[in-house]
């Protein structure tokens, strides 16, 4: 296997981690000999240590020898850190199911609640929460009421934000962090993309608050998609979610119903991207059909473009064309008035311009103070 690979998939070393994570016992202990031969637990990078808590469940204390206290402590670590989240989100599940304002649990937290059953093994920074789109402003309000801040304040009208970004991360003094969405994906931020998400949606209970999570076969799909969109820092937890979902520990998928999603979305090339590589790297049960279903499936050449860009560097100018060719990708349908439009609100979204007319200074300032940090490291 080469070394080289698109940016969001595993390198070699990396599955073999990764299997140390999902696969059987037996064939991951092998995999974890066989990354220990190479490599010490003392030396990983963040993207590594967050399947540490995997192994240590999967693989066992026995068969991890020397290394099983540190693994044990990254368990340990992850499991303060998400009781602490999770019983803030199970507040805000509380005080909206209150309100009268349904909710649905996205990623990690529902994961925990659908397929670990393990509040150790899965790490993450905040818990994802979606409320419907036409109770997101009332939403916020009730938040910031209850103590709850936008970790990056977003300006502009709250109408105009959900236009062009699908979530928002919010966070209370305390340290508590809860992804604020309107939408399920940034790829689909348009009204009526989620009715067919709320529709087949599943109830489950999270941390004793009744709340819903999406079916299996959309699951699988926000995992991939979220997965295969560049983020910083880079990930592999994905694919550790999306193995369990493919094993049917949170009900069977529907095929089909992922394949028709993700044409529906134009979201099929890293859909087959995701599941072509769980299927080579971990062995998963991918059926053939629906790797030649999506491969086959119509794409635009932004959406292609798109794709090719989220294995580029996250230099300032990557993440801004990369920015870039993403809004215009998930906008392609709008009329280009609107398009126009909604590329100055994000602009002044992303920018926290408190007004339209500040945009231009925000960006300004922004690229001088890049251009200082260059010289600056040239200089060093």
């Amino acid at each position: 296997m080469s070394q080289k690979r698109f940016r969001p998939l595993p390198s070699a070393d990396e599955v073999l981690l990764l299997r140390a994570a999902c696969l059987p016992k037996d064939e991951a202990t092998q995999a974890w000999q066989q990354w220990c031969a190479r490599h010490g637990v003392q030396s990983i990078a963040k993207t590594e240590t967050d399947l540490m808590p995997a192994i240590f469940r999967n693989v066992g204390p026995d068969a991890l020898g020397e290394d099983a206290p540190i693994l044990r402590g990254t368990y340990r670590m992850v499991w303060v850190r998400n009781q602490m989240n999770f019983r803030a989100a199970a507040e805000v599940l509380r005080a909206l199911r209150d309100q009268g304002t349904r909710t649905l649990l996205l990623k990690g937290a529902a994961l925990t609640a659908q397929v670990y059953k393990d509040e150790g093994v899965r790490p993450m920074s905040d818990v994802d929460v979606i409320v419907p789109l036409d109770r997101g402003e009332a939403t916020l309000r009730l938040l910031y009421e209850r103590g709850w801040g936008e970790w990056l304040p977003l300006t502009g009208d709250v109408r105009h934000v959900q236009h062009v970004l699908h979530s928002t991360g919010l966070q209370r003094a305390d340290g508590a962090s809860i992804d604020l969405h309107w939408h399920v994906l940034a790829d689909c931020c348009d009204e009526g993309d989620d009715e067919d998400f709320w529709a087949s949606a599943v109830e489950i209970e999270f941390q004793g608050e009744p709340t819903l999570a999406l079916c299996p076969a959309d699951n699988l799909l926000v995992v991939l998609v979220h997965g295969l969109h560049w983020t910083e820092p880079r990930k592999l937890t994905w694919l550790q979610d999306a193995y369990r979902l493919i094993a049917g520990e949170a009900g069977a998928i529907d095929w089909d119903r992922l394949v028709r999603q993700a044409t529906k979305r134009r979201l099929a090339l890293p859909v087959e991207a995701g599941l072509r590589s769980l299927r080579d790297d971990l062995g998963a049960d991918v059926p053939p059909r629906v790797l030649d279903a999506l491969r086959s499936a119509p794409s635009t050449r932004i959406g292609r473009i798109d794709h090719r860009l989220q294995g580029t560097k996250d230099d300032f100018a990557g993440v801004a064309l990369r920015t870039l060719v993403d809004y215009l990708k998930r906008s392609e349908h709008r009329p280009l008035a609107d398009r126009a439009l909604g590329l100055v609100w994000l602009t002044q979204a992303l920018t926290h311009s408190p007004s339209l007319g500040q945009v231009p200074g925000r960006i300004a300032g922004r690229f001088v103070n890049r251009g200082r940090e260059f010289v600056q490291g040239e200089r060093a």
